[in-house]
């Protein structure tokens, strides 16, 4: 385990304990979300993801607000049957008006990657990293109750022991919500490796919010 990845995770566990004392006044937002991945451009990449996350928020819920939010997700190839990645890790996040959103996060992760020609160079490793994240969404319509929302995001990310960005991820799709607890999500993603492998990507996500 290298000085930087086991920094982040002290950091990460230390971060997570702490933001509950700063918003001991509100009530914590916990999400589950299950999101299937279909690779359009590799076999056998399929991916089942689960992402739990409990985010703190100080603001007006409809302004300006910032969250602090621990998450911990897997991702797991569905043909291969194994564990891609696994992330633990903590995201600061500024809603700077009701339709953007901008966060860093910094994340442990254990990977176990391969989008090499038949399977040919596998990573498996421990790494620490950082991604920026950048949120648009609007509302499109409306049915009834029922607001449909699109959204645009990008994604990079920075390996701290490699010591280079190593994916940008561009994304634009929509939110349907089914009940005031339950939001739906289709999308395409485009994953770029830089100066390795790239992804086209379908996602389909349902998130219960407690």
């Amino acid at each position: 385990m290298g000085r930087r990845f086991a920094g982040i995770l002290a950091g990460i566990l230390f971060f997570s304990f702490a933001a509950p004392a700063f918003a001991a006044w509100q009530k914590p937002e916990f999400k589950v979300t299950q999101e299937y991945r279909y690779d359009m451009r590799h076999e056998g990449h399929e991916l089942y993801i689960s992402r739990f996350a409990c985010g703190f928020n100080y603001g007006e819920k409809d302004g300006r607000r910032v969250s602090i939010i621990p998450f911990f997700e897997l991702r797991r190839n569905v043909d291969r049957s194994f564990t891609e990645r696994k992330e633990l890790g903590i995201e600061a996040g500024v809603h700077l008006t009701p339709w953007f959103y901008a966060a860093e996060s910094f994340q442990a992760t254990w990977l176990k990657e391969d989008y090499g020609v038949n399977y040919s160079h596998t990573k498996k490793r421990d790494a620490a990293e950082a991604e920026t994240r950048l949120v648009a969404m609007h509302k499109l319509f409306s049915v009834k109750d029922i607001e449909i929302k699109g959204f645009i995001l990008d994604e990079l990310t920075y390996d701290f022991d490699i010591g280079a960005a190593t994916r940008n991820e561009f994304a634009f799709g929509v939110l349907v919500p089914l009940h005031k607890n339950i939001e739906t999500k289709l999308n395409w993603r485009h994953i770029d490796r830089i100066h390795d492998f790239d992804s086209d990507v379908m996602e389909a996500a349902v998130t219960v919010v407690f």
